[in-house]
């Protein structure tokens, strides 16, 4: 699948979930209130669904592609603040968020012209920001793997790894990804002189990765990172074929 999708000169994709919920629709996300509330409850739904529906419309004003991505960038073990043996919650997060997206997509798969692509975000371990712990490649692929094995089950395109702050992580993903056979991406966030936050160069980052792990990612992204960095890192360096996606954010 992921050959068909970059085989388009343009791909859009959805843009971040928590920050228009929390500004657009004043929900207060956090601590006591999550996304998988939201999906949960009637009026968070609707929200939920409008947003995607206007990313896909805007695509399709263009007669673009897109990818829209399930909101399970926080669905694994540490954020559901979860002990081992309650994996069939993880389950049920997972299947929720992706039995929803799906939803979404089949609505508009069969009344427009571009294509709707259905994929599920991945995130950090720990909050991205906070560089003062990062996991080691084992310790990256024993935590991930329980959800990518779960989101492999789904009906997904590929599974979008986004906001990573380490190459360790970014390895253990990997190498997870690799073991459970899933097409995936790796998005990076960059500080404002265009390094990852463990101090790695960006291209530096993408050849480790692509070095050590048999199962490459279909493609890198640079995520939630201010377009003028992005800029300045693209003007300044010029190997980056393997970057096929932005996200920014302001």
């Amino acid at each position: 699948m992921i050959d068909e999708i970059i085989s388009h000169d343009l791909v859009l994709i959805n843009g971040a979930l928590g920050t228009r919920l929390q500004y657009t629709y004043k929900f207060n996300l956090g601590k006591n209130l999550s996304i998988f509330d939201l999906i949960q409850s009637c009026q968070g739904k609707n929200a939920l669904a409008e947003i995607y529906k206007m990313d896909i419309e805007a695509a399709h004003e263009y007669s673009l592609p897109i990818i829209i991505y399930a909101p399970t960038f926080r669905a694994s073990r540490a954020h559901l603040n979860l002990h081992n043996q309650q994996k069939d919650y993880i389950n049920y997060v997972n299947q929720l968020c992706t039995g929803f997206i799906k939803s979404i997509k089949d609505e508009y798969t069969n009344n427009l012209s571009s294509p709707v692509y259905f994929s599920a975000a991945l995130g950090s371990r720990n909050d991205a920001y906070d560089v003062d712990y990062n996991l080691t490649v084992e310790q990256a692929k024993d935590y991930h793997q329980e959800q990518i094995n779960i989101l492999k089950k789904s009906e997904i395109s590929l599974i979008h790894v986004a906001t990573l702050s380490s190459v360790t992580e970014a390895l253990g993903i990997a190498y997870a990804a690799q073991e459970a056979h899933v097409e995936y991406t790796i998005g990076f966030i960059l500080d404002e002189n265009g390094l990852l936050l463990d101090g790695n160069n960006l291209s530096d980052a993408i050849r480790k990765l692509d070095d050590q792990v048999e199962y490459k990612p279909a493609g890198y992204f640079i995520t939630c990172t201010h377009a003028s960095v992005v800029l300045k890192v693209i003007s300044e360096h010029g190997d980056f074929d393997r970057i096929i996606g932005v996200q920014v954010n302001g």
